[in-house]
């Protein structure tokens, strides 16, 4: 058993975790962040569009006035601004009805932000430029690392942590580690063991039915902007550059 104390223990090396623990690293604080999978995914796209105000925040990010916008100007690089949305919109004679939205850096819909633009860019190419930015402050993700127990203390946190497997007895004792913290950040989505282990219930909206996503890369062909089909039984989203 490995003992260890740091400031604050991230869990979760998803978009939020990775920000999370570089802007920690940033202010001098010593920490640690875990992720219970194995490995990054490399070609499941999840979330695609980056908001004007998460990349202000991510301008923010770097370890010296010279460093700062070296996130937002990779994602940039490997982005696609979103230019237009097509639409269709079922009326009330049950035919769909098209529209065409223009996306337009100088629309007074943005503010005064530096990044009027919606910004398209899988969330694995996001997470890889977070990752990188995380070991360029010194960082690094523990891969195969999940929590089993939190002790809450006066002024700190102990989280016991197995490594690279289930612990079931002592002998396993070599793959558990014993982190005590200031702070312990749940960035573990939605079924969040970090919540579990401090009894917060995650309360979710109620309709008259489930809701049900599908999230697909498929070639359909030529599709010059996003197309979006709205009727009452769902929605369907189309955007070219994946």
């Amino acid at each position: 058993m490995k003992e260890d104390i740091v400031d604050v223990l991230v869990v979760g090396a998803g978009p939020t975790g990775l920000a999370m623990a570089a802007e920690a690293l940033r202010h001098n604080l010593t920490c640690r962040i875990v992720e219970r999978k194995t490995h990054r995914s490399m070609n499941q796209s999840k979330a695609l569009v980056i908001h004007a105000r998460t990349m202000e925040q991510l301008h923010a990010m770097g370890d010296s006035q010279n460093c700062r916008g070296r996130v937002t100007n990779r994602l940039c690089e490997v982005g696609t601004k979103f230019r237009s949305l097509r639409a269709y919109i079922e009326g009330t004679d049950g035919r769909a009805h098209e529209r065409v939205h223009e996306c337009r850096e100088e629309d007074e819909f943005w503010g005064d932000t530096d990044f009027p633009f919606w910004l398209v860019v899988p969330q694995y190419r996001t997470e890889k430029i977070l990752e990188g930015e995380l070991e360029l402050m010194g960082g690094q993700v523990e891969w195969s690392s999940e929590i089993t127990s939190i002790e809450h203390c006066t002024g700190f946190h102990t989280a016991h942590i197995v490594k690279n497997g289930s612990c079931n007895n002592d002998q396993d004792d070599d793959k558990v580690d014993t982190i005590m913290c200031r702070w312990i950040v749940g960035c573990d989505g939605k079924r969040s063991i970090t919540r579990e282990h401090a009894n917060l219930i995650l309360e979710e909206e109620t309709n008259d039915g489930p809701d049900d996503c599908f999230l697909a890369d498929v070639e359909l062909g030529t599709a010059k902007a996003k197309q979006f089909f709205q009727s009452d039984v769902g929605h369907i989203i189309l955007h070219p550059d994946g």
